[in-house]
């Protein structure tokens, strides 16, 4: 699934090696540290992986119970009626 917000741009999949893991891709190593931030959390206990040789450089995994608060958060944050001139 594709999440775009207006600090960053998404590719989430279910992990491969835990199915209550997901797996959440990005091209820019700063869009996965903004979703880190919003985590209820300490944002050091996930590491950034990093594969130069992939589409998405960055990944993470996190609770599919931390994505729900996170995606929870993004909607209950949503006030703009534009993506376009809110997106950077």
């Amino acid at each position: 699934m594709w999440v775009l917000t207006p600090e960053g741009f998404f590719s989430t999949t279910q992990s491969k090696v835990d199915p209550d893991a997901i797996q959440v891709r990005a091209r820019r190593k700063e869009h996965l540290m903004f979703l880190l931030s919003r985590l209820r959390e300490d944002p050091s206990k996930h590491k950034i992986h990093e594969d130069p040789k992939r589409d998405y450089k960055y990944r993470i995994y996190v609770t599919r119970q931390q994505f729900k608060e996170w995606m929870s958060t993004v909607v209950d944050t949503l006030d703009y009626d534009n993506f376009k001139n809110e997106a950077h």
